[in-house]
């Protein structure tokens, strides 16, 4: 009987303590190549039928590859703002591959200083896409 009862103990002991929720950990953003620097902040950009790509002729490929890449997705086309992703010519950046990415609720900010650059920077939306 003396048994029974350290069995049964045991096995509610085992059960309250194997039942631990387990903890969620925040979203990570993930994207290759690792950035340099990240500063999450509250809220997102929606992307919908509205959505206007601008860029100025140095960035013409990647503005373009951005506005096809968008005309593929299965997006909202029932809101009623627009918003826009701008592309922003930085010659005073000093790394030629380096892009300065800023997302805001209603504007997406991409600043590069060359084509390479700029594509990087659609490559990195690309993977924050769900």
């Amino acid at each position: 009987m003396q048994f029974k009862k350290i069995c049964l103990l045991l096995f509610l002991s085992i059960s309250c303590f194997g039942c631990k929720q387990e903890e969620k950990q925040p979203f990570e953003i993930q994207v290759i190549p690792i950035p340099k620097h990240i500063q999450k902040s509250n809220g997102y950009f929606i992307l919908n039928s509205k959505t206007i790509v601008e860029f100025p002729e140095e960035f013409e490929v990647a503005g373009k590859f951005l506005e096809d890449l968008l005309s593929k997705l299965s997006i909202n086309t029932n809101s009623g703002t627009s918003n826009r992703i701008v592309f922003l010519l930085n010659s005073e950046m000093t790394n030629e591959e380096a892009y300065h990415l800023e997302i805001k609720k209603k504007l997406i900010t991409i600043s590069a200083k060359t084509r390479q650059a700029a594509f990087y920077g659609v490559q990195t939306i690309r993977q924050l896409l769900p």
